[in-house]
């Protein structure tokens, strides 16, 4: 027999059957009146391709994002600003392999197929920094896109609408052109061969397959998304949850504009009486006739600057003066705004590139907590394009490079161990960052290739330069020193025609007694230890 529902209010009652009934539920599964329910949810729970399970849908989503991102005045603009922000000047190769020999002659083969248009693409157009900037966009705007590696040892981008699901068999674990086994490992990519309707039907012949791994099981489609599930097989624009903001905050825009120009307006408005003369109405401005339920015509005056509107005989003409988008304008714009900054990671103060709002230490704070996110979208495009695409080249190096072919004789040298060093950010204040790394790297904190690295450069490149600057000025000062000293019978070293400067930190003392037969001795002493430390120069 089932147990009755018990009541608070019910005299039989007992402390020991309201504590039976009570339930630790989360109280938003439960439906309310106060509590609106979505539509579309699985009760028995599904993956995140559940979600996206219409390809009509999935493409009109695609397409709508795109539409934005053309016409809306901040969406695009965001997304450029964000792409900006995480791609900077690109990933920058570091060869790992063991030799010095190895890792500049790799490095140098990847600087000249990477800048290369015509090496690097398959139709010439775009070097491999142009393309990781538009990979990163399009994950961004559309969702995905896909590179495809050719045997001339180009790549070749696919478009997200590019990847569709053949019309021949819509069920045999194909998801929007992306072939799954049952453990959702990808077996091959369906690519139509052609930009065709997005909502017409593809035919099999105008498609090609392209396996998801070549037949020694190399991966040879780069597909470049940010899932937010396991399960996810297709990226989504990132601007889902903000379709319908941006849209509202364009109509927002709209109306104001259309207030202020009609506001703008300067027109006289007479009311005509019975038996009155004078000018038609409408006279001089553009007009259309409609017809009225009962079968008469009226005329509908266009407005212009300057016009003259008179009425019909005993009709009442009366401004319009609307309050479009009404009080509080600036406050709803600012929310929608900053809904669709927090939405693509960016701080509002960059997303419209104004920072009156805040101070220096709101902005500094803003900046490293939208950094956080940065490097991790740096680290997915790495994973995602950079590390396959290298592996891939070294493997195509490796078949068609003789000095690549002669590296790999060499057992102590692993031409697959690299990495791509993401671009940094310039601290907000440059000389306090530039204080912290070299605090840093002369107390072993951070190796000077780390910190150089974390600037985007090549630590060997950038000392092979900084030495051989040095090296070109104490050359023209000894040439100018033999020549002074040859001219005015002196004694002058290369020191006394050009001193190069002392690092930041130290100090200069002059002091003490000197004999005169004695020749002087140039002692340094610092006071302290580590970066700041203070020398003693006595003669």
């Amino acid at each position: 027999m089932a147990r009755r529902k018990v009541s608070a209010f019910d005299a039989r009652v007992t402390v020991e059957d309201l504590w039976r009934d009570q339930k630790a539920d989360y109280d938003s599964a439960k439906p309310s009146r106060l509590r609106k329910r979505p539509g579309g949810l699985p009760s028995g729970g599904a993956g995140a391709d559940y979600h996206i399970r219409s390809e009509n849908d999935f493409l009109f989503l695609t397409e709508l994002a795109r539409y934005y991102r053309r016409n809306d005045p901040l969406v695009g603009q965001g997304i450029r600003r964000l792409t900006s922000l995480v791609v900077r000047d690109g990933m920058t190769l570091w060869p790992e392999t063991g030799s010095a020999a190895a890792n500049d002659l790799i490095r140098a083969k990847w600087e000249k197929w990477s800048r290369d248009p015509g090496r690097c693409h398959v139709a010439g157009e775009h070097n491999f920094h142009r393309m990781e900037k538009l990979a990163f966009g399009s994950m961004i705007g559309d969702g995905d896109c896909f590179f495809v590696p050719t045997i001339e040892g180009s790549l070749d981008v696919f478009e997200s609408h590019r990847c569709r699901t053949p019309t021949w068999n819509k069920r045999a674990g194909i998801v929007h052109g992306v072939k799954v086994d049952s453990r959702g490992r990808r077996e091959s990519y369906f690519f139509t061969n052609a930009d065709v309707d997005p909502l017409s039907p593809v035919k099999v012949g105008a498609m090609t397959e392209v396996p998801a791994n070549d037949a020694d099981g190399f991966r040879q489609v780069f597909h470049v998304y940010d899932p937010d599930r396991p399960s996810q097989t297709r990226g989504v624009t990132a601007l889902a949850p903000v379709m319908d903001i941006a849209g509202i905050l364009g109509d927002v825009h709209l109306a104001k504009l259309i207030q202020q120009k009609i506001t703008s307006h300067i027109a006289i408005i007479r009311n005509k009486k019975r038996g009155m003369s004078g000018t038609a109405p409408g006279a001089g401005s553009s007009t259309k006739t409609e017809t009225n339920d009962d079968g008469t015509p009226k005329t509908i005056v266009g407005t212009e600057p300057g016009g003259e509107y008179v009425g019909n005989e005993d009709e009442e003409i009366s401004g319009f003066s609307p309050n479009i988008p009404g009080t509080g304008y600036f406050e709803q714009t600012h929310v929608l705004t900053q809904l669709m900054a927090i939405n693509l990671d960016l701080p509002l103060i960059v997303f419209l590139l104004d920072s009156e709002a805040t101070n220096f230490s709101g902005f500094k704070g803003s900046m490293d907590t939208a950094r956080l996110r940065f490097r991790t979208m740096q680290r997915n495009l790495i994973d995602a394009l950079h590390r396959p695409t290298y592996e891939w080249k070294m493997r195509d190096w490796l078949a068609t490079d003789a000095e690549i072919q002669a590296l790999a004789k060499d057992d102590s040298i692993d031409l697959f161990s690299y990495r791509f060093n993401p671009p940094a950010w310039s601290y907000i204040d440059p000389e306090k960052e530039r204080k912290a790394q070299i605090l840093a790297g002369r107390n072993g904190a951070s190796s000077w290739r780390r910190i150089h690295a974390d600037q985007g450069q090549h630590f060997p490149e950038e000392l092979e330069h900084i030495v051989e600057d040095n090296a070109a000025v104490i050359r023209a000062a000894k040439r100018m020193a033999d020549v002074l000293n040859a001219e005015l019978d002196l004694e002058l070293t290369w020191r006394e025609v050009f001193s190069l400067p002392l690092p930041d930190g130290f100090q200069v003392s002059i002091g003490g007694e000197t004999s005169s037969d004695a020749a002087p001795v140039e002692k340094r002493t610092p006071t302290t230890a580590g970066f700041g430390a203070a020398a003693s120069l006595e003669r």
